[in-house]
């Protein structure tokens, strides 16, 4: 027991002394303003333009559904999955899709090892009214069970699912990746007879089933468009992905984005850092922006940009949007190609800290 002790205290040391690292790092950056037009892209509807949003009050939220009380604490229990939230997931999955992709290691394809190392920690965010992607960021194993801390963007989890006992608390559902799911196609049907007592038992309702987990809405953060979400018993296999320090990252460096664009699950993108921006429009507020020319599209945002050693270089935000053209009458946003962003991992480091 007093091992265990030292060894959580240890480990909450060494988190602190990083990002307070972090911290004094991103506070010492001081280059002017960058305004753009924002396109957050967690669904299949355009978001707000962030050009002339005026910067929030920093700080996170302590979400209903998450602490309550002090930094650190959550739920001691899982939420409960009822038939009735089952059925919305249902419907809001209906249509996605996971590609047939072998999993053996190809030669010395550096591409496709990143891959597969980081996949089972890029979880499907769902909530009552679309899908996003999301990261975790630490497996903790000091406790008897196993729980995960999950980040994602606030406007991934800003409809979330309430339980009838607790309006308080908040939580989503996370879809984490299992080869059974490969080359499969969600509809509210299938997905709904994998669960029950009457649940069919095929490989691919086994799939679905290891793989499926509710997490609380811990603590959010508008000004950042960020939330933390805490997940217990991930499934075997899934483990953290180690912050990046941002003060490396330069234009031409090497990225990957790993998330969920247009339905079409656990996608990989690569690209290139364009440059690292500071005091740049995201969420309600201004911070750290990595811009990129990896592409991605509605249902990547709150997925990871991955730097060069394949760790956590940012959370994908959204792309920028362009001109606005007509054609025959009709108004239509043009994006603008190669202007795609993620929130620094400073930013995310600043947030999550006092909660982990």
């Amino acid at each position: 027991m007093e091992t265990n002790s030292v060894r959580t205290i240890a480990r909450k040391l060494a988190l602190l002394v990083l990002k307070l690292s972090i911290l004094a790092m991103a506070l010492s950056l001081s280059s002017g303003p960058q305004h753009g037009l924002m396109a957050r892209g967690a669904y299949e509807s355009p978001s707000n333009a962030a050009e002339g949003r005026a910067a929030a009050p920093r700080g996170p939220q302590e979400q209903p559904g998450g602490t309550g009380g002090t930094p650190g604490q959550r739920p001691q229990q899982p939420p409960e999955i009822d038939s009735s939230s089952l059925s919305k997931v249902a419907s809001v999955l209906a249509g996605h899709r996971v590609s047939q992709a072998p999993t053996s290691s190809r030669g010395n394809n550096s591409l496709s090892a990143l891959y597969w190392a980081r996949v089972r920690a890029v979880p499907v965010v769902v909530s009552k009214d679309g899908t996003g992607s999301s990261v975790v960021i630490i497996v903790d194993t000091s406790s008897q069970k196993r729980h995960a801390w999950v980040v994602t963007n606030y406007h991934v989890v800003d409809d979330p699912f309430i339980p009838k006992d607790n309006p308080k608390q908040h939580f989503v559902f996370l879809l984490f990746y299992d080869d059974t799911l490969k080359n499969g196609y969600f509809s509210s049907d299938n997905f709904a007879q994998c669960w029950g007592p009457s649940g069919k038992q095929t490989d691919w309702c086994q799939g679905v089933r290891n793989s499926t987990r509710a997490a609380w809405v811990v603590a959010t953060d508008p000004s950042r468009d960020l939330a933390l979400l805490s997940v217990y018993d991930p499934p075997p296999g899934v483990t953290g992905i180690q912050p990046e320090r941002i003060e490396t990252l330069q234009p031409g460096d090497p990225v990957a984005v790993i998330g969920n664009p247009k339905g079409l699950l656990w996608s990989l993108t690569t690209g290139s850092i364009s440059q690292v921006r500071t005091n740049f429009p995201l969420g309600t507020g201004v911070g750290t922006m990595v811009q990129t020319q990896a592409p991605v599209n509605p249902g990547n945002s709150g997925g990871p940009l991955l730097g060069p050693d394949g760790n956590l270089a940012g959370v994908v935000y959204g792309a920028r949007v362009g001109q606005m053209i007509e054609v025959a009458g009709e108004k239509i946003q043009v994006p603008a190609e190669g202007l795609n962003y993620a929130i620094g991992v400073d930013q995310v480091l600043i947030f999550t800290h006092g909660h982990l």
